[in-house]
C-alpha cells in the first residue's frame, strides 16, 4: 500500500516506557497518509490510518497524531462505548463531558481538540485562562468550599496533565482508588494521565536535583529495547476528524529531547517549570493530603460520621461553622460540644491573646486546635484572620513568609489580629472540621469572635480577594460573596 515512509518516533515516558513509530507516506492512489507503524510487519495498522489534508505537512501530521493519540483519542473509545459499539462514529462525542486538569500548552491544546470534536470541556486550573470556544469553560479546583468534581457532578472522562492517580504497586486490592471513586461517584469512565516519567522525577526530587534525574532517565532510554503497544481502535478516525476540523498540533508547543533507537531517532516529551509550579501549588485536602477537588475516601467517611453524629446531637463541628449552621437550619437538631468548657471573660481572653501575639516576632497569634481558637479568638471576641496551613503543603510554605510580612506591615494600622494554626494531626483535623475547611491553604475571617463569611483559598500574595474580604471585615458590612470574590480573573494565581 505504501510507496515510501517518513518516520517520526515517540517514546511515552510514564511509569513504563514504550516506543511508538508514527509514519507518513503515500498510497498507490497518491494520497498522503499518516498512521502508527507495526515494526514487525513494517506496515501501518489499518485502524490508525488517516489521510493528510493538502495544506498539512507530513511532519505536522505525524506530530498531531503523536499528541492526539494520548491527549484526545485515549479518552474517547470507552466514552463512545457508553452509548453503543466501540466502532461508533465520532458524532457520538457531542454529549461527552471531559474534565482537564492543568493550564499548560498540552492541556489547552487538548481542550481545543476535544472541543473541535463537539465535546463539552471543563479546564480545571488555579490560573486564569480564556478560550474562544463556547464549549470550553474554566473552573478552579474549589469554589465556595466545593471541589471541582463535586461541582461538575457527572462527567465522562478526565485528562490529568499534572498528576497521576493510577494505583501504585503497593496499594491494597481492597482499597478504593481515586480512579474508582471518580467512576462510582461521578460516572467518569475514562481517566488518562499524560504525566511523563521526567515530570514525576522532577516533582519528587525538586528544583535542585530534579533536572539531573530527568536527564539521566532520558539517557537510559537510548538504545533500550522498548515494547510497542498495538494501535488503539479507531485511532485513524479520531485523527481524520481532527484534520477535518482544521486542528493540528505544532511540536514546538511541548519541550522534547531526542534519543537514538535501532532504526530511527525518537523524541521524548519532557517537562516544564510551569507544570512543576502548578502541580506543587495545587490546594491539598486536609484529611488525605490528596489534591483538593478529587474525590477521597477520607472525606466520604467524615461526611458519613458527621451526619450520624448530628442525628444524635453530638456533631464535633461547632455552631460557628457556616456548614454546620446550614445543616442545623435544615434539620433543627440540637448541637452540643463533646468537651464542655468554661467560657473565659472577654477581657481575660483578649489580654492572653495579645500577650501571646506580642511574643511572636512576626506579630502573629499562633494557636493549636479548637481549644486554642476558643480560648483566644472566640472568648476574646477578636476580629482577625486565621491562616490554616499544613507542613506538607508547598503552597503554605510559600505563603508563610509573605503572610508574616503582611502581619508586620499591618501592625498598628489595622484592628485585625493575624493568626496561624496547623491543620494536621488529630487536633488540627478537628479544627478543620470545626471551621468547615477541607483544603489548605485556607484563610478564615472572624468578627468579634464569630466566623465571618466563608473560608478563602488563596495561593498567592497579593490577593485581591483577601484584600476585599479584610476591607469588608473592617467596614462592619455583612459578607457579600459576589462583591468580595469580584472578578475571578483578577485572582490569576499565576
Amino acid at each position: 500500500m505504501e510507496r515510501h515512509l517518513k518516520e517520526e518516533g515517540l517514546i511515552n515516558t510514564q511509569s513504563f516506557a514504550a516506543a511508538l513509530c508514527f509514519a507518513t507516506g503515500t498510497t498507490e492512489e497518491g494520497d498522503r497518509v499518516v498512521g502508527l507503524r507495526n515494526n514487525a510487519s513494517r506496515q501501518l495498522y489499518p485502524s490508525s490510518v488517516a489521510r493528510i489534508p493538502p495544506k498539512v505537512s507530513d511532519q505536522l501530521a505525524a506530530q498531531t497524531m503523536q499528541f492526539a493519540w494520548a491527549a484526545v483519542h485515549c479518552l474517547l473509545p470507552t466514552i463512545a462505548d457508553i452509548g453503543g459499539s466501540l466502532q461508533s462514529s465520532m458524532i457520538s462525542t457531542e454529549s461527552i463531558t471531559v474534565a482537564i486538569i492543568g493550564s499548560n500548552d498540552y492541556a489547552q491544546m487538548a481542550a481545543r481538540a476535544l472541543a473541535a470534536l463537539k465535546c463539552q470541556v471543563h479546564v480545571i486550573t488555579t490560573k486564569s485562562l480564556k478560550f474562544s470556544e463556547r464549549n470550553i469553560s474554566v473552573t478552579s479546583p474549589s469554589e465556595n468550599e466545593m471541589g471541582f468534581a463535586a461541582k461538575l457532578g457527572k462527567f465522562d472522562a478526565l485528562l490529568d496533565t499534572l498528576g497521576d492517580e493510577s494505583p501504585s504497586s503497593m496499594a491494597s486490592f481492597s482499597e478504593e482508588t481515586v480512579i474508582d471513586l471518580l467512576k462510582s461517584r461521578h460516572n467518569c469512565q475514562q481517566y488518562v494521565s499524560t504525566v511523563t516519567r521526567q515530570q514525576q522525577l522532577f516533582s519528587e526530587a525538586g528544583m535542585l536535583s530534579g533536572p539531573g534525574r530527568a536527564k539521566a532517565h532520558v539517557e537510559k532510554l537510548a538504545g533500550a529495547q522498548l515494547p510497542q503497544p498495538p494501535a488503539p481502535k479507531q485511532l485513524g478516525t479520531t485523527i481524520q476528524s481532527l484534520f477535518e476540523a482544521g486542528f493540528t498540533w505544532p511540536a514546538n508547543k511541548t519541550p522534547t529531547s531526542t534519543v537514538q533507537q535501532d532504526d530511527f531517532t525518537a523524541t521524548v516529551r519532557g517537562w516544564t517549570m510551569g507544570d512543576y509550579w502548578e502541580s506543587s501549588t495545587w490546594p491539598r485536602d486536609i484529611e488525605s493530603n490528596a489534591r483538593f477537588g478529587f474525590p477521597t475516601t477520607s472525606f466520604s467517611l467524615w461526611m458519613e460520621e458527621t451526619e450520624d453524629e448530628e442525628e444524635e446531637g453530638l456533631m464535633v463541628v461547632r455552631n460557628t461553622s457556616p456548614l454546620l449552621n446550614m445543616l442545623r437550619e435544615q434539620k433543627n437538631s440540637p448541637i452540643r460540644d463533646k468537651t464542655p468548657r468554661s467560657k473565659k471573660p472577654v477581657s481575660e481572653a483578649a489580654a492572653a491573646a495579645k500577650e501571646r501575639q506580642e511574643q511572636n516576632p512576626h506579630n502573629i497569634l499562633q494557636f493549636q486546635g479548637v481549644r486554642g481558637l476558643q480560648d483566644y479568638i472566640v472568648d476574646g471576641e477578636l476580629t482577625g484572620c486565621v491562616f490554616l496551613s499544613a507542613p506538607f503543603c508547598r503552597t503554605c510554605r510559600y505563603l508563610r513568609p509573605q503572610y508574616q510580612r503582611l502581619s508586620r506591615l499591618q501592625k498598628g494600622k489595622r484592628d485585625i489580629v493575624f493568626c496561624q494554626a496547623d491543620a494536621t494531626g488529630e487536633i488540627g483535623k478537628e479544627l478543620g472540621r470545626y471551621l468547615g475547611v477541607d483544603a489548605v491553604p485556607s484563610f478564615i475571617l472572624f468578627r468579634k469572635g464569630q466566623i465571618y463569611g466563608f473560608p478563602l483559598a488563596v495561593t498567592k500574595f497579593p490577593s485581591p480577594v483577601l484584600d476585599r474580604a479584610l476591607q469588608s471585615l473592617e467596614s462592619g458590612k455583612d459578607w457579600d460573596s459576589k462583591t468580595i470574590r469580584g472578578n475571578q480573573e483578577e485572582e490569576s494565581e499565576q
